[in-house]
């Protein structure tokens, strides 16, 4: 092969691989990425976000390359790397890459040993029942090492923050509800009962909602919903029933990360006065789905048609 066949022998390689590339990008790019997501396990998500920062990563590596620019001293590098780093954690969690030399952390080890005694010689067996929604409380988290994955400072349960959303997650496919507490005041939400269908809320500073009146109670906690779920905020029976006091705005979405704030309402003739510590309300999680919008001209007949606002209600 001659010289001059080398760079067009090139060209039509480059080209046939950058159209398998858009094959294969096309199914992925063509609805929200949430969607996606919400269809796959945490690691199948972690790959996903890797390959694809990596792909558009190396293709401004390579437009830079070819527009005469030095890419070793733009930040696509340091992201290049970052990406790569990623990819060799991935392919050791999937069995695929050596192994990470591993040390004893004494400190936990003696931790873990106390624990199993204590609950060893526990006679309480409601802990070790399997749950299907978990509190997991986490903290801020940081790394010294650049491209290391970080984990939260303090967990309960085995927990991994996505690099690339931010979210914490369990290594598992159970859902689970993570708490983080903003202050020395809050309270992890609680359950009454084992089969609760909610979570008990508490108050985190002291607040007179007025009678006829309304007021935000401020609970200091920041949560994640599980993706597929979103968490409602709903009103406490005797609360209710004892003080006519009731919630409304309860709607927290799956990627709301701030503080969650319960609005209620007092239907009273009398102020009334919530401490620090009080439980306020109950969040229950509830699944949900997010067909695609789609307009049309007409919509199929049905027996009930039109009839609304009481319809069915007349003879």
């Amino acid at each position: 092969m001659s010289t001059e066949e080398v760079p067009k022998k090139a060209v039509r390689a480059l080209r046939s691989r950058l159209q398998t590339v858009k094959n294969h990008l096309e199914p992925i790019l063509s609805r929200p990425l949430s969607e996606i997501n919400a269809k796959l396990s945490m690691t199948e998500r972690y790959e996903l976000q890797v390959l694809l920062s990596y792909s558009l990563n190396t293709l401004y590596y390579i437009y830079l390359r070819s527009s005469g620019s030095d890419p070793q001293k733009h930040d696509v590098m340091k992201e290049l790397q970052r990406v790569q780093t990623y990819i060799k954690k991935l392919k050791v969690h999937q069995g695929k890459g050596p192994k990470p030399n591993m040390r004893l952390n004494k400190e936990a080890a003696g931790r873990f040993i106390k624990a199993a005694i204590t609950e060893q010689g526990s006679n309480d067996g409601e802990n070790k029942k399997k749950r299907t929604n978990e509190v997991i409380t986490v903290e801020d988290s940081s790394s010294d090492e650049e491209g290391e994955i970080k984990k939260p400072a303090k967990k309960k349960g085995r927990v991994a923050m996505d690099p690339f959303t931010g979210n914490y997650n369990k290594m598992s496919n159970s859902p689970q509800l993570l708490i983080k507490r903003l202050s020395e005041h809050a309270k992890l939400p609680t359950r009454g009962s084992a089969h609760a269908a909610g979570y008990d809320i508490y108050c985190a500073h002291d607040i007179i909602i007025p009678a006829k009146g309304k007021a935000i109670v401020a609970t200091d906690i920041s949560l994640a919903i599980p993706i597929g779920h979103y968490g409602r905020v709903a009103p406490r029976s005797g609360l209710a029933s004892k003080h006519h006091l009731d919630t409304g705005a309860g709607v927290i979405d799956a990627d709301y990360r701030g503080p969650l704030g319960v609005l209620m309402f007092n239907f009273s003739e009398q102020d009334y006065e919530v401490k620090r510590g009080d439980r306020v309300a109950q969040l229950i999680l509830e699944k949900i789905s997010t067909p695609e919008v789609v307009e049309v001209d007409s919509l199929e007949e049905s027996v009930r048609g039109v009839g609304g606002f009481g319809s069915t209600g007349y003879q």
